[in-house]
């Protein structure tokens, strides 16, 4: 917490500088260099910059976890000493596209070596450019067996998003830069199912669903 007392001391202290400077404004002034000579001495000589036309500079990258697709709340009773198998059918909850934006002025860079230099930089497998997300086979439907078990049960499918922005070369000697954000995903997709109304620790992508489906279950 901060200590509300220290503005106090530091603005005492910006009045003694204050009165100090008042009493030596119309002194001779002293001998020897300058603050800005010796300054701009001690500064550093810079290196030789180089334009690397032909390069992706990657700014800030995000990666998030969201949730595409979510079953139904389903209650699930099984009594002890039986064991019951639960067919959960997932449906997509929001459209995910891989995108450049804003859309790239034509001729002047191939989508996919945006994407090819994301990949190499965060070492994830990434969808093209204009691939829409979309489920599976084997991702539409979730099926589990339990024993004992008395509760409301959800299934969920999630994906890794990636979002970054680029330049694409440094806009020197002539040669325009290309400036976008590259939005995409990894295709790895994963599924689980969670509890409603379990105190236990969540992904953010169960959260957002129990928050969607599990309603005064989860209270």
């Amino acid at each position: 917490m901060l200590n509300v007392n220290r503005p106090l001391r530091g603005a005492a202290a910006l009045v003694a500088i204050l009165v100090t400077a008042s009493c030596t404004a119309d002194a001779a002034p002293q001998a020897g260099p300058s603050a800005s000579k010796t300054s701009a001495a001690s500064r550093a000589v810079p290196k030789n910059w180089t334009c690397q036309k032909a390069t992706f500079h990657w700014g800030k990258v995000t990666k998030r976890e969201k949730l595409a697709a979510v079953s139904d709340a389903q209650e699930v009773h099984v009594p002890a000493g039986q064991t019951v198998e639960s067919t959960f059918d997932l449906v997509p909850l929001r459209t995910l596209k891989a995108t450049i934006s804003p859309p790239l002025p034509d001729g002047t860079l191939d989508p996919q070596a945006a994407v090819d230099s994301l990949a190499e930089q965060t070492g994830l497998d990434l969808m093209k450019v204009g691939t829409t997300f979309t489920l599976s086979k084997g991702d539409k439907t979730l099926k589990t067996s339990s024993g004992k078990f008395d509760g409301v049960l959800v299934a969920v499918v999630g994906v890794d998003t990636v979002e970054a922005s680029f330049v694409y070369g440094c806009g020197s000697k002539g040669q325009e830069a290309v400036r976008g954000t590259l939005t995409t995903w990894s295709p790895a997709t994963y599924s689980a199912l969670f509890t409603c109304g379990i105190r236990e620790d969540l992904s953010a992508v169960e959260i957002e669903a129990e928050a969607l489906l599990c309603g005064e279950q989860s209270s």
